[in-house]
């Protein structure tokens, strides 16, 4: 398990304090609090205009996890160009698991507007989260056979399959 440290660097408590009232928690004293600053991060992704401020804080963020999620909930509602920009808000080290999501988005993204026919090698390749986005989403049957037949977790395998059930099911309507 990673050690943070327990006070937050001058920097960062600089920082936070500029984004505070742009985010409407000037009253905050305890900044030291990881879920005050989450808070504040949530309420900034809100706020287009505080954008390059954030990126500025999560990149000195002591906890990677608090960093690394606040740039996976903006990948939410960003474009796919706007992710490489979000994925510079964490130092370099630590950018796995954003560049990982910002290409399973691009997968997913890809397979639904049809620029996407994966093969089953791919599909079986794909990341756990990716798998079970498509197995939620897609209407694809060759897809949906493959998720259901090689999927990561029975979970995954289990929503593939019942969606193709109900896709045979109204094919036969």
């Amino acid at each position: 398990m990673t050690e943070y440290p327990r006070t937050a660097p001058t920097e960062l408590l600089a920082l936070v304090d500029e984004l505070a009232p742009l985010v409407h928690m000037e009253d905050v004293r305890d900044w030291q609090d990881e879920h005050v600053r989450w808070e504040a991060y949530l309420r900034a992704l809100e706020r287009p205009e505080t954008h390059d401020l954030l990126r500025r804080t999560l990149y000195i963020e002591p906890d990677p996890s608090v960093a690394t999620s606040a740039v996976l909930e903006r990948f939410r509602t960003c474009s796919r160009e706007e992710r490489a920009i979000w994925i510079t808000a964490i130092p370099e080290e630590r950018r796995e698991i954003p560049i990982a999501r910002a290409r399973d988005l691009t997968t997913l993204e890809d397979l639904q507007s049809g620029e996407l026919v994966p093969s089953d090698s791919e599909i079986i390749n794909w990341s756990r989260w990716l798998q079970n986005r498509v197995a939620e989403q897609s209407s694809d049957e060759a897809v949906l056979a493959s998720i259901a037949a090689h999927g990561h977790g029975r979970r995954t395998r289990n929503i593939a399959t019942e969606r193709l059930r109900i896709s045979g099911r109204k094919k036969r309507r």
